[in-house]
C-alpha cells in the first residue's frame, strides 16, 4: 500500500476514524447530499466494503479518491 502521508490533503481528516460511515463521508466530502454519497459507493468510485445495507469505507480510500479527483 501506498504511504499516504505525503501530501497535504492527508492530513486533513486526522480526527475522523479509519473507517467512516456513509453520514461521516458524506461530511468529510463537504456536506455533499446522501443522494451523491450513495452514488459514488453504487459506481465504485470510492473504495468500500458492504456488509448488509450497510457501507464501510476506508479513509485510506476517501484520500486516495480525493488526490485522483484532485491530480494531486
Amino acid at each position: 500500500m501506498e504511504e499516504i502521508r505525503n501530501y497535504p490533503i492527508d492530513n486533513m481528516f486526522q480526527e475522523y476514524p479509519d473507517v467512516v460511515n456513509v453520514k461521516l463521508l458524506s461530511e468529510m466530502l463537504g456536506g455533499i447530499s446522501m443522494k451523491s454519497v450513495y452514488k459514488l459507493l453504487n459506481q465504485n468510485k470510492i473504495g468500500h466494503l458492504k456488509i448488509g445495507r450497510s457501507f464501510l469505507i476506508p479513509k485510506y480510500h476517501v484520500i486516495q479518491y480525493l488526490k485522483k479527483e484532485s491530480n494531486v
